[in-house]
């Protein structure tokens, strides 16, 4: 997404829509993960080793993308830095 053309004002509201959207997927991932663990801490079944690696995962790759787009975020509100022209927070 080319971001040139748009405003700080228009930008800063992209980037907070953007970034509630990746703490809220942050925290489901988070949520997921803490519900696999305790269902596989409950039953102790080593095949359900793959649940638990899978969800670890999610979780960490939704962390990521949130912690990358509150720095953008960030940078953009506090030093009025213009976001990547190639970011566009799923990288």
């Amino acid at each position: 997404m080319d971001f040139s053309e748009y405003s700080r004002q228009t930008l800063e509201e992209i980037w907070r829509v953007r970034l509630h959207a990746a703490q809220q997927r942050a925290g489901l991932a988070l949520a997921d993960f803490k519900k696999v663990e305790q269902e596989w801490r409950a039953q102790m079944q080593p095949e359900d080793r793959l649940a638990m690696s899978e969800a670890l995962t999610r979780e960490s790759v939704a962390r990521r993308k949130y912690i990358r787009t509150l720095r953008v975020f960030t940078n953009l509100v506090v030093n009025g830095k213009r976001p990547p022209v190639s970011f566009d927070g799923d990288e």
